[in-house]
């Protein structure tokens, strides 16, 4: 028998991913990250989810390169998702397009 995910906020993000707005620079937690960890030779990053709270962060050296491992995600109180019979994507998308009506585009 199938499992059926709850209709709940975040349902298109665990089916399709997260979609990033662009990236900016909160001056307030970079200028409490660079004290903490005393790198001063670039800036903490961050990208908000355009259909859900979540936030990304990470830190960009001033060439432009990304500290390897470096993304942190900070998720509302009541994304995380737990279930004794935990949901891969598939099942996520499988009930994303249940659940909401798709729209048709010709290309």
């Amino acid at each position: 028998m199938a499992r059926k995910s709850p209709v709940y906020p975040y349902l298109r993000c665990r089916s399709f991913g997260h979609s990033w707005g662009d990236p900016y620079i909160d001056t307030v937690r970079d200028r409490e990250y660079r004290a903490r960890t005393k790198l001063y030779d670039g800036h903490q990053i961050c990208q908000d989810c355009s259909q859900c709270p979540t936030v990304r962060r990470g830190f960009m050296d001033v060439l432009g390169s990304m500290y390897s491992g470096c993304w942190s995600y900070v998720y509302p109180q009541d994304y995380r998702w737990t279930s004794e019979d935990p949901m891969k994507r598939q099942d996520w998308r499988r009930d994303y397009v249940r659940i909401v009506k798709l729209t048709r585009r010709q290309s």
